[in-house]
């Protein structure tokens, strides 16, 4: 063979000379021929004969509910095309399920959309066909359930959520012997002991939401204070401390004290400071759901003992040690610059000046009371100066703030005494009981200026001069 003739149905396309023809088809159906041919001439004709397809129609309605609950499941179909060899559906974002034929079961998610089908087959797709669907969701998560977390016993208690779109009624769980209904929002309930978890969630046509929960803590009354340590037996005057178990469940104390005494606390320590007389400290736990009972601890106010010292007067830097007496009651001991052993005083180690000596005497109760009084140590080493030892003489003048006036040693001192005057003639102070020949002259409350002394003895002037402070 040479040549080959091929022949098409009307309306098609296409041309060959070759064993081979590339036709388009038209919507006529037909035989397509072909003969073979040489020099010899024409052989017998081949036939095929070709049935037309075309691409599905668009499919019927949808068929299906259009309003669905979140979650729940709907079959959706079409009128089946012979033409198609398979069907296309798609769902709404959040839906599921698959098909290739005309019918499809869907789960519905949280939102509506479209689902749309088209027909297939070997032709192509045609033209989609769809159905408007909306959800009806689920009642949203509740908002935090507001109301107490700690609450009393046999108390009223309210808790709320705030209103849940979409939702027709709420259901509310409560701990297990609490008392109290309710199928909206707001819920009052009548607590007992017992703590627990409170429940909600909202319910529509559709079902129940998901559950919000609050755990409530029950709360009782403080018991009665547990005693650690109290001072209990006190010095007048001395720090009682007193200490009791914290309680967490305690939000504060009250402490009540005997009359006169003073402190305050509102923890489980207390410090106060015992006066007067004895008498009984109380103290309470208290929360939010009451008080508790008194914890009751008697106190005793030892008195503190009276104590008297006579006063020490005037003596000399070279004197020997001596005892110091005069403090009463006996037993007692003496503190100070000079003082030795609690019980003697030693001029050659205070050396000169005015000095404070404390009595302090300590009872069987171990309750301390204490007196003071001031002693003079005059220097007295080395009086005697050139010249006439009976002079008077005063170093330093001027002087800041002491100065000493020198007597001569010939005078009897018995009687002796030293007046100063200001320059009004007004007598400023008076040094009396003197024995020793070396006078301290303390400035004290004097402001600067002259001032003028004078020595008496027996009533008698002995000598006058000026003092000059600066």
């Amino acid at each position: 063979m040479t040549n080959y003739v091929w022949s098409l149905p009307g309306g098609w396309s296409g041309s060959s000379t070759s064993n081979s023809i590339v036709a388009t088809a038209d919507a006529t159906p037909g035989t397509i021929t072909v003969t073979p041919s040489n020099a010899c001439g024409t052989g017998p004709s081949q036939t095929l004969a070709v049935a037309i397809s075309t691409i599905p129609a668009q499919p019927s309605a949808i068929s299906g509910a259009t309003t669905m609950c979140e979650g729940t499941t709907q079959m959706y179909d079409v009128t089946n095309d012979a033409s198609a060899t398979g069907y296309t559906w798609t769902m709404p974002a959040g839906w599921s399920g698959t098909s290739v034929t005309n019918s499809i079961t869907a789960t519905a998610g949280a939102s509506g959309g479209m689902i749309t089908v088209t027909a297939d087959n070997a032709c192509g797709s045609s033209p989609a066909q769809s159905i408007a669907v909306t959800v009806d969701p689920l009642p949203a998560m509740p908002s935090v359930i507001a109301g107490n977390d700690t609450v009393c016993g046999a108390s009223s208690q309210t808790y709320s959520i705030s209103p849940i779109a979409g939702a027709t009624s709420y259901t509310w769980s409560i701990p297990g012997t609490w008392t109290g209904s309710s199928a909206i929002e707001t819920i009052t309930l009548n607590t007992d002991a017992s703590s627990g978890t409170i429940m909600v969630h909202g319910s529509n046509a559709c079902g129940n939401g998901p559950d919000e929960q609050l755990s409530i803590t029950v709360q009782s009354a403080p018991s009665q204070p547990v005693l650690i340590s109290a001072d209990s037996i006190v010095c007048d005057g001395s720090m009682a401390n007193i200490s009791i178990v914290n309680d967490p469940q305690a939000s504060s104390y009250t402490w009540t004290l005997p009359a006169s005494w003073t402190g305050s606390s509102t923890t489980a320590n207390m410090s106060a400071i015992a006066a007067g007389s004895g008498g009984v400290i109380t103290v309470t736990e208290n929360n939010s759901c009451g008080t508790s009972t008194s914890l009751v601890i008697n106190a005793v106010v030892n008195p503190l003992p009276a104590v008297t010292v006579s006063s020490f007067g005037i003596v000399c830097d070279n004197d020997a040690p001596f005892a110091l007496t005069g403090g009463a009651p006996a037993g007692g001991i003496y503190s100070g610059t000079g003082v030795t052993g609690g019980t003697t005083f030693d001029p050659s180690v205070s050396g000169a000046g005015m000095f404070n000596l404390t009595y302090v005497f300590t009872d069987a109760n171990s309750c301390s009371n204490s007196a003071s009084d001031s002693i003079q140590v005059d220097l007295c080493t080395g009086v005697a100066a050139a010249g006439n030892i009976d002079d008077v003489k005063v170093y330093p003048n001027p002087f800041s703030d002491q100065t000493v006036l020198y007597i001569g040693q010939s005078i009897e001192l018995k009687g002796t005494e030293i007046r100063v005057f200001d320059m009004l003639g007004k007598e400023v102070m008076v040094i009396s009981g003197i024995h020793s020949y070396q006078v301290t002259i303390e400035r004290k409350d004097l402001r600067d200026g002259m001032y003028f002394y004078r020595l008496i003895n027996d009533s008698k002037e002995i000598s006058t001069g000026k003092l000059i402070i600066e």
